[in-house]
Formats: C-alpha cells, structure tokens, sequence
C-alpha cells in the first residue's frame, strides 16, 4: 500500500491449470511469494455466482494475470474460452490492469516469414 491507496486485488487466471505441477507453476509460485492473489483455474469462475448473463463486474478495476500453458502443441483449449468470455460484449475488464504469463513447451511464435534458400528464418514475438 503506498500513499495510503488502497491494494487493488490480484486475480490469476490460470485455463487448464494441470494437476502435476510444472515450470508455469514454479513461476507463479516464485514470483506471488508474499502477495495476496486468487487463482482462477475454472471457466465457470469467472461468472460471477456462474451468471452468464450478468457476471461481467467481478474482474473490473483489479489486476489480472492471465498465466496460459501451452504445452507442446501450442494450444491451451482453455483460453479460448478466455477469449470468448473477454468477447461477450460487456466490460469485463474495464478499469484493470493486466498482463499475460505464457509457456509452452515448444518454439512459441506467432508468425514465420520465410526466406530464400540459405537465409535463416525469422520470428516474430507479438
């Protein structure tokens, strides 16, 4: 708490959290050492009391780390559901701040250009 403001509450949204804990975990553990956070690893979570309709307001002006592992293929079934509940058509993260934490156990990029023969290719970190 600085200059007497009030503490924001951190939220870690966390899709498909696995049962055996991996390198995001050990991350996660390491770097909330001593904060105060709420790990939302259920869909239905972030649905406040599970409604779909009006459940948009939980999340508005909080933090919010969005922690996402891929795994080797590089999907996290998940987070489209994320993405879906962030495309509701209502404010859900109006007034938040917040960041993503992303692992994958393969080369993550989203974009490959190729190159002549000879030329190595590029990648593009977005």
């Amino acid at each position: 708490m600085e200059n007497g403001k009030k503490e924001k509450k951190l939220f870690v949204i966390y899709p498909q959290k696995r049962a055996e804990e991996g390198r995001l975990d050990q991350v996660l553990r390491a770097a909330l050492e001593g904060i105060s956070a709420q790990v939302v690893d259920s869909m239905e979570e972030l649905w406040e009391n599970g409604d779909h309709e009006n459940g948009t307001e939980r999340f508005q002006g909080c933090r919010i780390l969005f922690a996402v592992p891929l795994g080797k293929n590089g999907v996290n079934r998940g987070y489209y559901e994320i993405l879906a509940w962030l495309r509701c058509g209502k404010p859900v993260l109006e007034g938040a701040l917040a960041g993503f934490l992303i692992d994958a156990d393969s080369e993550l990029y989203t974009k490959a250009r190729r190159e002549p023969a000879g030329r190595p290719r590029r990648r593009v970190l977005l």
